[in-house]
């Protein structure tokens, strides 16, 4: 039964995704158009309309500063990478430090009699 059902919505996808965004932009926006329409006394046609080109502007604003991220994150990728190595390096540096450090300290116990847990 949960495999029609799954393979129904596998072949129904090209639809449904369509369907579920239309509703889900209804959801949202029909509180918008409901104060167009009762407190700016706007048709319901013209409020739907201007709700619809405000959020498409939205979308495509959040687009261009989405495409504008990326072409900066493009632009800096050599910095980020010679910085990514250089803290890379420095971790590792560290790192080491610490484990000779352990190392003595280990050893220095071992001497001393001194029980190591692990």
């Amino acid at each position: 039964n949960i495999v029609i059902v799954a393979g129904a919505l596998h072949w129904l996808g090209p639809v449904m995704v369509p369907l579920i965004l239309a509703l889900l932009l209804s959801y949202v926006l029909a509180p918008v158009v409901d104060f167009q329409v009762k407190k700016l006394r706007m048709p319901q046609e013209v409020a739907v309309t201007v709700s619809l080109l405000f959020s498409l502007g939205l979308l495509i604003g959040f687009g261009f500063l989405v495409i504008s991220s990326v072409k900066a994150l493009v632009t800096d990728m050599e910095h980020y990478e010679v910085r990514l190595k250089k803290l890379s390096q420095q971790a590792s540096e560290l790192l080491d430090r610490h484990t000779y450090g352990a190392d003595i300290l280990r050893d220095q116990m071992e001497l001393a009699e001194i029980p190591i847990s692990a």
